[in-house]
């Protein structure tokens, strides 16, 4: 039979992986696919599609799928694990939504923030990357 110390450290050594993956987690990025929501003629569409999505009005194509899954952590959590670029993105969508579709706009922040918690340390971070 092994010896207690050579079953803890046999232990240990699986574990491990475990525990570094829990540990470098906080300091990865989330991985979206890209949405295009530049000034063309279809934005309005584009983004209603989007907005069905994340407000589960409809089904979700793959490219959105993803967003609606990071949303409620991205909220409470300040965008912490959204790239320089993804925070763009946020703030440019924000912004958009906001002047084009303004009952979406509400009812997206009802959906994610219901208790208007997380919302205003959210829009901080990303008016940083506008």
């Amino acid at each position: 039979m092994l010896s207690d110390t050579i079953m803890k450290a046999i232990f240990l050594v699986f574990l491990l992986p475990f525990v570094l993956d829990c540990i470098t987690a906080d300091e990865e990025y989330y991985v979206l696919q890209k949405v295009d929501l530049s000034e063309s003629s279809n934005i309005v569409g584009v983004m209603k599609n989007f907005m069905n999505c994340l407000l589960e009005r409809s089904p979700c194509s793959e490219a959105f799928e993803g967003y609606r899954l990071c949303i409620p952590e991205a909220f409470q959590q300040a965008c912490k694990k959204c790239s320089p670029e993804q925070k763009r993105f946020a703030a440019k969508f924000l912004e958009s939504l906001k002047d084009k579709m303004p009952q979406d706009y509400n009812d997206f922040i009802k959906k994610y923030d219901p208790e208007n918690k997380y919302f205003d340390a959210l829009q901080a971070e990303l008016n940083k990357f506008i």
